[in-house]
């Protein structure tokens, strides 16, 4: 038995957990990662690619880097013998995805399983999956250019209708995926949508309680993103900036009020991809499940990790600026109205006299939340595990 994953990225040491490595090598299931970014035009700065993260391969794992998609079958008719798994973790949100989407047709000629899975879900990807099903469903150029100027979003018709997208599972971690989405945009029956839960759920579901940590003061936390250094932006093409150059100087101002104001030093949840020190001259973190518990504030913008703060049940405040690009400050503004938390704009201080920072917690917003973002099984079992019970018992 086998395992290999189809990967639009670099696989690093985040990953191990993100695919179940530990687990399917306790269960003797032999895993490789075949890398597709160079089947995929103008998605990358091709003389940066030397530069990544080439050097974070695990031991006792096959990395695999391919260049054609003429390789990539080469491969799979290797293979054809033995018993294999092939799990798609690719965006397929443009054409440029097209021979990606060859190679998930030539798979299902030849009958082998194909997985997808999401493992994060926030409210903004889901706005984002609706208007990609829109563009599936409508040629009409009318219409297509009526919703760009309604919901002032930024993409060509002619590039967003990749070619058909076969899953035979696709797991899911949140009820809100179930909406018509991932039926059409990857082409999966519908009674094998298989619910499931996100990697900020398997992380907390594993998290030893007896590993939280007290700093012996008070504090909150803030969340990085690494904006403005984000890898994204220095290896992708066309990849929107969506803050600017002050966006350091601007948050730095800001907690430095906060502390002030409210008496609680800020510490920052670093991105696992922060690679940078002293970023907001605080102190810095690298596991929030440590230290989310004893926090008084939750200070972020959009990031994925916000889950974790609202399975803690922790108040979170919004930061958002008009000094932000205009999808980022919708995309914060989507995410506090959600659950009905503060959302306030740091671009200018004054807003921000006699101003109380605490707001109340509506534990039927973030039960919803929950079942519709983070765990759709509503179930005690990791991603991971949901895939193993499903398809390998």
């Amino acid at each position: 038995m086998k395992i290999i994953i189809l990967n639009d990225n670099f696989f690093t040491n985040v990953d191990i957990d993100k695919y179940g490595l530990k687990l399917f090598d306790q269960k003797k299931i032999k895993v490789e990662n075949w890398t597709l970014l160079y089947l995929i035009p103008n998605k990358y700065k091709k003389k940066k690619l030397k530069d990544i993260y080439l050097g974070k391969d695990i031991e006792n794992f096959d990395n695999k880097f391919f260049k054609s998609y003429n390789d990539v079958i080469d491969k799979i008719n290797l293979n054809l013998l033995e018993k294999t798994i092939y799990i798609c973790n690719c965006n397929f949100n443009s054409k440029n995805y097209n021979k990606v989407s060859d190679i998930l047709y030539f798979l299902k000629k030849i009958n082998k399983t194909i997985i997808g899975f999401e493992i994060s879900l926030v409210p903004s990807r889901v706005k984002k999956l609706n208007y990609l099903r829109l563009i599936y469903e409508n040629r009409n150029k009318i219409f297509l250019k009526l919703i760009k100027k309604i919901q002032n979003i930024k993409f060509d018709y002619k590039n967003y209708r990749p070619k058909k997208i076969y899953h035979d599972y696709y797991f899911i971690c949140g009820k809100k995926s179930t909406d018509r989405n991932f039926l059409k945009l990857f082409n999966t029956q519908k009674n094998k949508i298989i619910n499931s839960c996100s990697y900020d759920y398997s992380r907390y579901l594993k998290f030893d309680k007896k590993n939280i940590k007290s700093l012996g003061y008070n504090y909150s936390l803030f969340i990085d993103e690494f904006n403005f250094y984000h890898p994204d932006i220095y290896f992708h093409n066309n990849h929107e900036p969506i803050v600017n150059k002050n966006y350091y100087i601007e948050i730095r101002r800001f907690l430095d009020y906060y502390e002030r104001i409210t008496k609680n030093r800020v510490i920052i949840a670093k991105h696992p991809k922060n690679n940078i020190e002293n970023l907001y001259n605080r102190l810095e973190i690298s596991n929030i499940l440590k230290y989310v518990n004893n926090a008084k504030h939750i200070l972020a913008h959009s990031s994925g990790a916000i889950n974790i703060a609202i399975l803690n049940k922790k108040n979170i405040i919004f930061l958002n600026s008009k000094n932000y690009s205009n999808s980022y400050q919708k995309s914060i503004n989507l995410f506090a109205s959600t659950i009905d938390q503060k959302e306030i704009y740091i671009h200018d201080m004054k807003d921000f006299d006699n101003y109380n920072f605490d707001s109340h917690i509506s534990q039927n917003n973030y039960k919803k939340y929950i079942e519709d973002f983070i765990n759709a099984s509503g179930q005690n079992s990791t991603h991971i595990e949901n895939i193993y019970n499903t398809i390998f018992k």
